[in-house]
C-alpha cells in the first residue's frame, strides 16, 4: 500500500497509509456528532471540537511513538519510522535482532534510577 510522507524528525521518518486518512475522517465525523448530540454544540462548534479532538488523538499517538523510539535507541535497536495506520501508528522495529523481552527490560532499567537498588 502506497504511503504518504510527512517528513523525518530526529532520524525518524513520519507516513501515512490512505485508510489512515479514511479513519480519521471517520473519527472527526462521529467526534463532531457526538459532541453535536451530547454536549449540544452548535454544528460548527462541533465540527470544530471534533477537529481538535482528532488532532489530540494523533499528537498523543505520534508522543507515544516517540517514547518507543527513545527507549528503542536507548537499547541500541533504533526505529526507523512511525507509519500511521487506521487510527494508530505503528513502529517498524527489527524483531529479529533482538526479543521483546530485551527491549523491554532495556528500556525499562536503562535510566539512572535503575542503578538503585528496589525499595
Amino acid at each position: 500500500m502506497k504511503k504518504v510522507m510527512f517528513g523525518r524528525l530526529a532520524g525518524i521518518e513520519f507516513s501515512a497509509t490512505p485508510p489512515a486518512f479514511v479513519g480519521s475522517a471517520l473519527l472527526w465525523l462521529v467526534l463532531s456528532i457526538l459532541g453535536s448530540v451530547f454536549l449540544t454544540l452548535t454544528p460548527l462548534q462541533a465540527i470544530l471540537g471534533g477537529f481538535l479532538a482528532l488532532i489530540l488523538h494523533w499528537s498523543g499517538e505520534i508522543f507515544h511513538q516517540l517514547g518507543h523510539a527513545w527507549a528503542a535507541r536507548r537499547t541500541g535497536y533504533p526505529m526507523t519510522g512511525i507509519p500511521g495506520w487506521v487510527l494508530l501508528a505503528s513502529w517498524p522495529w527489527p524483531y529479529t535482532r533482538v526479543t521483546n523481552q530485551i527491549y523491554r527490560r532495556k528500556s525499562i532499567f536503562a535510566g539512572h534510577w535503575a542503578d538503585r537498588p528496589p525499595v
